[in-house]
């Protein structure tokens, strides 16, 4: 399965949380873990670097993951972070970005 296929990309940034529906109806919502959760990590001066990821799977299964332990769903994790980071860009940053991926693209094409 090709987890760049989706149906629907959501990003909440003002509540932290992003939505993913995947082709396959694998729904997947990414949030930042409430405070009790985190309230260890506080203890010993860390920031939290991990978000909480409930997923419900075309079958029925559901499944509370870390974004830092995602056993089981990584590939799907691991996409939904790759948008959240994206979605927490600024548009400039989006916009220089796509157009050095258009400049690396032309060149490979190049030399092909």
């Amino acid at each position: 399965m090709s987890y760049a296929t989706f149906t629907t990309l959501t990003a909440f940034t003002k509540l932290s949380q992003v939505t993913v529906f995947f082709v396959d109806y694998t729904v997947l919502t990414m949030r930042t873990a409430p405070f009790g959760l985190n309230q260890a990590k506080a203890m010993f001066g860390k920031e939290s670097n991990w978000l909480l990821c409930d997923i419900l799977f075309p079958d029925g299964r559901t499944v509370t993951v870390r974004s830092s332990c995602p056993v089981g769903a990584e590939g799907y994790v691991h996409f939904a972070l790759q948008f959240k980071h994206w979605a927490e860009r600024s548009p400039d940053s989006r916009r220089r970005e796509a157009e050095q991926l258009a400049t690396e693209q032309e060149e490979v094409f190049a030399l092909t």
